[in-house]
């Protein structure tokens, strides 16, 4: 895992300088697909996608995965590591892996504004090695008030209305205040339309509902983005997207005003 995206954003921690890629690796797994978060006490939750063989069965299989770090030179043991095929929750009913993550923050006004909404969300996709057993790739999402206790009974699945009889991965989840609505990007694939990216929203405040409705654009957005993640337009300024410092940014593909989706294949 590197890490020039977080310098880039203005939260590198003390002793930067001193730092190398890849800050995070380990022996017996394959890690990929980082998304990271700070927290108010100046601790880094990481979470990616670890593919290794299982003790039980020997399968090599994604896993979705979490640490900590203050200073990213020592992480923390994994708060989690959820395979998709135990556990509960929708994300625990028998999958054959989990993986893509992607974290986002409610900002405060938001939360002391609308009661009901979450501080924290990570987004992420089931995920299976058998080709005939794609379309049930689906996304999911849990919640955490504190950015260290994530439940996996709490796992929920995301805009399954619109994701079904589609391969579903890579979802991106942010809340829209202006328009009072989530925003949900995903990659999807079905049999004669190919692959594109979708877009999607949901009147909120409340996460769980069933309303979601594809945005006008949200069946024909350009393909390309294996990887997605939306920003307030605000920070698209201060964030560059890409697979290394200054490569492309972000492009809107979402209405004015609103969030934008960015990727690291722009």
């Amino acid at each position: 895992v590197g890490l020039w995206a977080v310098a880039s954003c203005g939260l590198a921690p003390p002793g930067w300088d001193t730092l190398q890629d890849p800050v995070l690796g380990y022996r017996n797994m394959s890690v990929k697909d980082a998304t990271v978060m700070a927290g108010d006490d100046g601790t880094f939750l990481l979470s990616f996608s670890a593919f290794f063989h299982d003790d039980a069965t020997g399968d090599f299989r994604s896993h979705l995965g979490a640490v900590t770090t203050r200073d990213w030179k020592t992480f923390s043991e994994p708060l989690f590591m959820w395979d998709g095929k135990t556990g509960a929750g929708a994300a625990g009913a028998g999958l054959d892996g989990l993986c893509s993550p992607n974290l986002f923050e409610v900002p405060a006004s938001e939360r002391k504004a609308h009661p009901g909404l979450p501080r924290y969300v990570l987004s992420f996709n089931s995920w299976s090695d058998d080709h005939k057993r794609r379309s049930e790739d689906r996304l999911f999402y849990v919640t955490s008030e504190d950015l260290l206790q994530w439940n996996m009974s709490a796992t929920q699945e995301l805009a399954r209305g619109l994701t079904d009889g589609m391969r579903a991965i890579d979802a991106a989840l942010a809340w829209d205040g202006a328009a009072q609505r989530w925003i949900l990007a995903w990659k999807g694939t079905q049999d004669g339309l190919g692959t594109k990216t979708r877009l999607a929203f949901l009147p909120g405040p409340t996460l769980s509902g069933h309303g979601w409705q594809f945005l006008p654009d949200g069946t024909a957005a350009p393909t390309g983005i294996p990887t997605m993640t939306l920003f307030a337009r605000s920070a698209v300024r201060r964030c560059s997207v890409g697979p290394s410092p200054g490569a492309a940014g972000c492009r809107q593909v979402v209405d004015p005003g609103g969030p934008v989706v960015g990727g690291d294949a722009v």
